[in-house]
């Protein structure tokens, strides 16, 4: 689940270094971090995380997981609203590089 970036889990250090490696992250090229505004009012994403992947045929299957549960979701329209709701979530998001530089301000903070 999604969690603000300034709340700490652990100790200052360990904050830090999670920052530190999230950025490290949002330099591979394969990679894209996009932060959602606190401030964002939109509810985005509420029913829970979710994992969204594309098979080697090209098919899309959707994950998500529970208290110590989880599912494969391949029903078309599922998947589709998944897609939909992923869509929603990236159109609220900061771009990639603004994201990094609000994690490099945060870090600059404290």
């Amino acid at each position: 689940m999604a969690q603000p970036l300034h709340r700490r889990v652990g100790s200052e250090e360990i904050w830090r270094e999670q920052l530190q490696r999230l950025l490290e992250c949002g330099r591979l090229p394969h990679v894209r971090i996009q932060l959602v505004p606190v401030e964002c009012e939109e509810i985005l994403g509420a029913t829970g995380p979710m994992t969204v992947a594309e098979t080697p045929e090209h098919r899309m299957d959707g994950y998500i997981e529970g208290q110590g549960q989880s599912w494969v979701i391949s029903d078309r329209k599922a998947v589709s609203e998944m897609v939909q709701r992923h869509a929603n979530i990236r159109g609220a998001a900061l771009s990639p590089k603004e994201s990094a530089r609000r994690i490099e301000r945060l870090l600059g903070e404290r």
